[in-house]
C-alpha cells in the first residue's frame, strides 16, 4: 500500500512538474542483476532506464565533471550523472555493455579492500567485486571513472580521526594506481560522515562528496554534501522519470512537511 500511494503521489506532482533548470540529478545504483538483494536493479528495467534518458535528451555526464561545474557555480542544465556503489562484479557484465551501447560515463566508487574478492551486505547477501582487470578495461574505454568509497566500507562518523585518514588515504592512492587520475571524489559509505570528514577532505584537496540524501544538485550545493537519488529494486519507472526531473525536489518537500 505504501508502494501504491508513492507511485500515485510521483504520478501526480509529474503532471505538475517540468525538467527543472539549471539543475542536474545523480541517480544512485548499487548491483546491476538478478538477485534477492534490496538495492538490485534488473537488467532489463536499467536497459529501459537508459533508453528513456537517451529518448528524452538528457546529457549524461561524469560526476567529476558536474563536481567541476558546481565547486566554480557554473549552470548546469539537463544533467544526469550514473553513479555506482562498492564495485560489483556486474558492473562489468551488465552495466558496461549498456553503457557501450548508448555511448554513456559512469562513476564507480570503489570500496579498495574487497577489489577481486566478495563483499556481503546488510542483508547477508555476498556478492562478488570488480577484479583489477576490469577496472582497467573499463578505465581504458574512458567511459568509466573510479572514485574511492573508502577502504573497507566503514561508517566514517564512528571511526577515530587516524582511522578516518587510513581508510581515505589508502582508498584513494589505490584507486588512483588502478584508474589514474585524481580519485577524489568520495561516496560515504552508507552515506554516514559528519563535519569532522568534510573538514578532512576539504583540507585535503578532495574535489567533492555523494551522500545518500536525496533531490537534486544545482550550481549552489555544497560539493561535500551532494545528493543522490537512490534507484534500487523498489523503484517503479514514475518514480525513476521523478527523480530526473523537479518531481523528487516537490516530493522530498512533501515528506518533510508530513514529519512535521
Amino acid at each position: 500500500m505504501k508502494i501504491f500511494f508513492k507511485n500515485l503521489l510521483f504520478f501526480v506532482l509529474d503532471l505538475f512538474s517540468s525538467r527543472p533548470k539549471d539543475k542536474a540529478s545523480v541517480l544512485m545504483y548499487h548491483s546491476i542483476d538478478v538477485n534477492r538483494t534490496f538495492f538490485t536493479v534488473k537488467p532489463e528495467e536499467f536497459a529501459r532506464q537508459l533508453n528513456y534518458l537517451e529518448k528524452n535528451k538528457f546529457k549524461v555526464i561524469k560526476l567529476s565533471r558536474l563536481a567541476e561545474l558546481v565547486t566554480r557555480g557554473k549552470k548546469i542544465d539537463d544533467y544526469v550523472c550514473l553513479t555506482f556503489d562498492d564495485g560489483y562484479l556486474d558492473n562489468f557484465t551488465n552495466v558496461f555493455p549498456l553503457l557501450k551501447k548508448y555511448n554513456f560515463p559512469a562513476t564507480i566508487f570503489l570500496a579498495t579492500d574487497f577489489i577481486g574478492r566478495t563483499m556481503t551486505n546488510s542483508q547477508g547477501v555476498t556478492l562478488p567485486i570488480l577484479t583489477i582487470e576490469q577496472i582497467k578495461e573499463m578505465t581504458d574505454s574512458g567511459l568509466v571513472e573510479f572514485m574511492p568509497h573508502t577502504a573497507s566500507h566503514c561508517f566514517l562518523n564512528e571511526v577515530s580521526p587516524e582511522k578516518m585518514e587510513q581508510e581515505l588515504t589508502e582508498a584513494r592512492e589505490k584507486v588512483r594506481a588502478l584508474a589514474g587520475g585524481q580519485a577524489d571524489i568520495l561516496a560515504y559509505p552508507w552515506g554516514k560522515f559528519n563535519d569532522l570528514v568534510v573538514g578532512y577532505l576539504k583540507k585535503n584537496n578532495w574535489q567533492a562528496a555523494v551522500t545518500v540524501n536525496e533531490g537534486l544538485v544545482d550550481k549552489n550545493s555544497d560539493p561535500f554534501r551532494l545528493k543522490r537519488n537512490s534507484i534500487d529494486s523498489s523503484t517503479s519507472f514514475v518514480q525513476f522519470k521523478g527523480k530526473t526531473s523537479g518531481v523528487i525536489d516537490n516530493y522530498e518537500k512533501i515528506k518533510k512537511w508530513l514529519k512535521h
